[in-house]
């Protein structure tokens, strides 16, 4: 003899994977929607001295405009779960350089801030306009 699904144990079959399903997705976008770190960072920043830095990561020639100087860079990891990008940055001298930018956001996750770390120095950046 055939014994029927109850109606919830039958809800629970088929509502149970759709929930997860749901929540993963959920959790899977950031606050900037579907933009890679890189697309995210950049744009043009504020220092906490009104110095302006210009960050463009999102072409196929990476640069930023620190202090007035335009610096070449090769993204060398992008850090999704610390939201970091290391690049290796070629300094007026020639030198190669690991700088990393490292993306802070707000406590309700709408906006963020950027740190930079360069030559043992750590600068916070504030969106002037993103791209």
């Amino acid at each position: 003899m055939r014994h029927p699904l109850n109606a919830p144990v039958f809800t629970l079959i088929v509502f149970l994977p759709l929930f997860f399903l749901l929540i993963l997705s959920g959790c899977s976008s950031s606050g900037a929607g579907s933009q890679d770190l890189q697309t995210q960072m950049t744009g043009h920043w504020k220092g906490d001295q009104g110095d302006t830095v210009v960050i463009d990561l999102a072409k196929d020639a990476p640069s930023l405009t620190v202090d007035g100087h335009v610096y070449s860079a090769v993204i060398e990891k992008v850090d999704k779960m610390s939201n970091t990008v290391e690049l290796k940055v070629e300094t007026e001298s020639g030198e190669a350089q690991k700088w990393f930018i490292h993306q802070v956001w707000s406590d309700n996750g709408s906006t963020f801030k950027l740190q930079l770390r360069r030559n043992g120095t750590t600068k916070v950046l504030n969106p002037v306009e993103q791209s």
